[in-house]
């Protein structure tokens, strides 16, 4: 692997490896100083087609975003079970990997390894240390929401997948507990909000991830997880204080791997 400073490129090298990746392209569109801050903390990671990005079982400690190549994921839970419909699909750029992290400490839940046939591998990663809810620092509260609307969705359409690949599963009854933000969009509360659903969401994909290969489906939501999901669920309907949240969520940062 080898790392290299976003801003040590010339900007036609740093739109090419940025342009697929949603979270900068909306920050570049909003505001330009706030982007160039954001690049300040980003790095892009180059993998050898077959080097091993992570190996399941070790500690997650952030997330990266794909910009060029294919991965392949490998799960001792998932891998090579015949019929069970949750064989893992190769990732793309433009998809993010190792989002639970933001929510919840946690550790990787498959091996991923950078696609022997492909030419390259590029991920890029941000420190995201200052994306707390109370230590606002430097970046914007719009650069965070993008981040966490961002991040949130990115769990649920993974779990949608989930609830696709084994139809009757108890998935589709947890997600229907997960409540949806309806204050005033932009503001701090909508932060928090999407924190906390961030931590559910989490725990539920965590737990879906850990679950052997079974002939049925579960008996109920929340056996993957010893209820942690239905307890943050209660939780999230009774946010009162950002500081608050943030002592639920742990903080609600991590720091991209490097």
């Amino acid at each position: 692997m080898e790392a290299t400073e976003i801003f040590s490129l010339g900007k036609r090298d740093a739109d090419r490896y940025l342009s697929g990746i949603t979270f900068f392209r909306e920050i570049e569109r909003s505001d330009l100083n706030e982007y160039e801050l954001v690049l300040s903390r980003t790095k892009i990671y180059s993998f050898q087609p077959g080097e091993v990005i992570w190996r399941e079982g070790d500690s997650g400690t952030g997330f990266y975003y794909i910009s060029r190549g294919n991965l392949l994921t490998s799960s001792s839970n998932k891998v090579g079970t015949p019929g069970s419909g949750r064989l893992p699909l190769p990732l793309s750029p433009g998809e993010i990997i190792g989002d639970i992290a933001m929510f919840i400490e946690t550790q990787r839940d498959s091996t991923i390894v950078a696609d022997p046939s492909s030419k390259e591998v590029v991920l890029v990663a941000t420190d995201f240390q200052s994306f707390g809810v109370a230590g606002i620092g430097d970046i914007s509260l719009q650069t965070k929401l993008v981040l966490y609307r961002i991040l949130v969705n990115n769990i649920r359409w993974k779990l949608e997948l989930a609830r696709m690949e084994v139809p009757g599963s108890a998935i589709s009854q947890t997600l229907r507990k997960v409540p949806i933000f309806k204050g005033q969009k932009g503001s701090r509360d909508e932060l928090s909000c999407l924190m906390a659903q961030g931590k559910v969401l989490a725990n539920i994909l965590k737990g879906w991830n850990n679950i052997p290969i079974l002939d049925e489906p579960l008996d109920t939501p929340f056996d993957v997880n010893r209820g942690e999901a239905q307890h943050s669920a209660r939780n999230f309907q009774n946010i009162d204080s950002i500081e608050k949240v943030e002592n639920r969520v742990g903080n609600g940062a991590a720091t991209a791997a490097s």
